[in-house]
């Protein structure tokens, strides 16, 4: 039986080195130590999903330390995993574990510029997180050259607007990136403004 539970500093550490810089594409890596240096300020919760010891999936999030609103860093099954039904069990027990946030944001990939097999992973993956509860937000984000949608998982049954959203995604990444870094970096609008 599937349980998610927080996950330890050399955890982190071992999934980085063992899973996550195989996972994701070398420019959308960060170096562990941003990672781990936001952990020990208790902005980075990362969490793991285990049948027995054995680690099935992982999602380390960004969070601020005033807000209760979360951005989903990486979030992946383990290779040997993939295609079993583990990502929507992992999801569903994520909302478990952070019922008492906000929600959680997330980065999607637009694939207005892409072609081909990589259009139809960017497809996949937003079709996986409409089918999970995610709606698709009025946002748009140019991250470091990527265009991107911000789709979001609300956690609490109130009713946030999309500027709120604005505010507070932009919030965690001024918290997240040093001043000058998030000003070359990130263009967040609301999408009829871009």
């Amino acid at each position: 039986m599937s349980k998610v539970r927080s996950l330890m500093k050399e955890e982190i550490e071992i999934i980085y080195k063992e899973h996550l810089v195989n996972d994701f594409p070398k420019e959308e890596q960060k170096p562990l130590v941003f990672m781990l240096d936001l952990y020990e300020k208790g902005m980075y919760p990362c969490y793991g999903m285990f049948e027995g010891e054995t680690l099935i999936a992982y999602a380390f999030l960004v969070k601020t330390e005033q807000e209760s609103f979360l951005l989903m860093d990486y979030y992946a099954v383990v290779k040997e995993y993939r295609s079993g039904g583990y990502g929507s069990r992992f999801l569903k027990l994520l909302q478990e574990q952070c019922k008492d946030e906000a929600g959680i944001f997330f980065e999607v990939e637009t694939g207005i510029y892409e072609e081909g097999k990589a259009k139809e992973v960017c497809e996949r993956r937003k079709s996986f997180y409409l089918r999970n509860g995610l709606w698709m937000t009025d946002l748009w984000l140019l991250l470091f050259t990527v265009d991107m949608h911000v789709m979001y998982l609300p956690l609490q049954e109130e009713h946030i607007s999309e500027d709120e959203l604005l505010e507070q995604l932009d919030h965690i990444y001024q918290t997240m990136f040093p001043k000058k870094m998030y000003e070359k970096n990130i263009v967040l609008k609301r999408a009829r403004e871009a």
